[in-house]
């Protein structure tokens, strides 16, 4: 499992944990910033979109096109998951055109939600994502459960909530790739290269001495 600090503020005393969860839009109090997010060290990113509108499919329909031009503005790779946080809300219908607009735009969708609520709603291509505050470190069984929110703020006295997700979802890897390693034959031609400068230097050199002789 890996470990989830998520505030609808960027957090200045982060903890040292893998996931650092940030908000997209929707009905949230503040929308990150990219030079907020680039600021949080940790490796993994969990984009968040909060419900912002009615039960029907058309909302479902133009909340997952918001999210996803924001999603697209970001540089999020497709095939990463983003969360659709519906607190207390059954949404079945809205969520089921939300999943299925970001689903097919290559995301998984984690429904975010209270434990007694979201496991009354459609389940989503990725999953949900509980909030079972009991201030143990478990995700919560059953219900495609695959991560759970288990300590808030307020019990933490921090500035942040704290989740734990499982290691197979797949999260927005923010670590610059490594260089490519260097293969045996790119090596040896690099060295090749490397002595015929150095002979043509010395070529070159010995002319001008001539030249000037």
């Amino acid at each position: 499992m890996k470990r989830i600090y998520d505030s609808a503020w960027p957090v200045s005393n982060p903890p040292p944990w893998l996931v650092s969860a940030f908000y997209l839009g929707g009905d949230t109090p503040h929308v990150w910033t990219t030079a907020e997010i680039d600021a949080q060290p940790a490796r993994y990113r969990l984009p968040i979109w909060v419900f912002d509108g009615a039960d029907n499919p058309a909302s479902g329909v133009n909340d997952a096109a918001t999210a996803l031009a924001k999603l697209h503005t970001l540089k999020v790779p497709p095939g990463v998951a983003i969360a659709l946080d519906t607190e207390t809300s059954v949404l079945p219908d809205y969520i089921r055109a939300f999943n299925h607009d970001v689903t097919v735009a290559g995301y998984e969708v984690i429904n975010y939600g209270s434990l007694d609520y979201v496991i009354q709603n459609p389940d989503t291509s990725g999953g949900r994502w509980s909030a079972h505050w009991d201030n143990v470190a478990t995700i919560d069984d059953g219900y495609n459960i695959v991560a759970t929110q288990f300590a808030d703020s307020v019990q933490l006295h921090t500035g942040y909530d704290a989740s734990v997700i499982e290691d197979h979802v797949p999260l927005w890897d923010y670590r610059p790739p490594a260089p490519p390693p260097v293969t045996t034959w790119e090596s040896v031609a690099l060295d090749e290269a490397k002595t015929a400068r150095q002979h043509l230097d010395k070529v070159a050199g010995m002319l001008l001495t001539h030249q000037k002789g």
